[in-house]
């Protein structure tokens, strides 16, 4: 790695995406959190400036006043991928939900990918509960397949229908997402290894700082990621467990399938 790189973690949705990011920013000094997306429908990118976790990136879009390097950018969308590498600047961690496709093979040689998974019934339980708290947040940030759902005033016999209709609509972005793996420009890193702060993810942080660090230091990065953890789910907010969602889906074959490529993944890699 160099100081040239741009950092962009290209994770599952509800992988721990913000915290990882937030570990990362503190260990690289960074303040600014942004979050790119991509449309598949208008094939249009959006980058947007987050405050909190907590469906920040849904409505918060950047615009010139965020000190961006060049002045034409105002909050739309665009088209032309390499704006990306104006948006993340060297040396910056960006957080994304993109795929290997989402991202021109010819940027690779300024990014380097940190691909961050989880099991599969952690991302729904995390996303399903997320969602629940979300409409009792502000119900105009909510996903929209969740839309025609009172999650207010949710009926518990409807979560199975709930967490097989999420499961369903996320299989073709997780098969999408598990091409990262062929990336030579991807690290590696699972959600237990970033709660955990696992050795992998100490090695993670040496490498991107270029420094032997010390524990206090890696605890001091941790502390400060947790205090940006404004709405982290709560005890009282965990309606699904990750229990759940296996004994629904403990008959789809395809949960079985994807699982066993992610473990598959870890088995057989190493953090570069």
């Amino acid at each position: 790695m160099t100081p040239k790189d741009r950092y962009l973690i290209a994770s599952f949705p509800k992988a721990g995406t913000h915290f990882l990011n937030s570990v990362l920013n503190a260990a690289l000094g960074h303040e600014r959190q942004m979050f790119i997306h991509y449309d598949d429908l208008t094939l249009e990118y959006r980058a947007s400036l987050i405050t909190d976790e907590f469906a920040g990136n849904r409505d918060k879009w950047i615009n010139f006043g965020d000190n961006l390097p060049f002045a034409f950018y105002t909050g739309r969308k665009f088209t032309d991928a390499e704006l990306l590498l104006y948006l993340i600047r060297e040396g910056e961690v960006t957080m994304s939900h993109l795929t290997r496709r989402q991202i021109p093979i010819h940027l690779d040689r300024a990014f380097r990918y940190i691909f961050l998974v989880r099991n599969i019934e952690g991302i729904l339980a995390s996303a399903i509960n997320t969602e629940i708290k979300i409409a009792r947040f502000d119900p105009s940030l909510l996903d929209a397949i969740f839309l025609d759902i009172d999650l207010t005033a949710l009926d518990k016999q409807d979560l199975p229908d709930i967490i097989i209709k999420y499961f369903d609509i996320l299989v073709p972005y997780f098969l999408d997402m598990l091409y990262w793996q062929y990336s030579n420009r991807a690290i590696l890193i699972n959600y237990q290894d970033v709660v955990s702060c696992s050795p992998a993810m100490v090695k993670l942080l040496r490498l991107i700082t270029g420094q032997a660090l010390s524990q206090e230091q890696i605890a001091g990065f941790y502390k400060t990621a947790s205090r940006n953890q404004s709405t982290k789910l709560e005890p009282e907010d965990k309606i699904v467990s990750e229990a759940m969602v296996r004994g629904i889906l403990s008959n789809h074959k395809i949960f079985h399938h994807l699982n066993a490529q992610l473990n598959f993944l870890f088995i057989n890699s190493t953090l570069i």
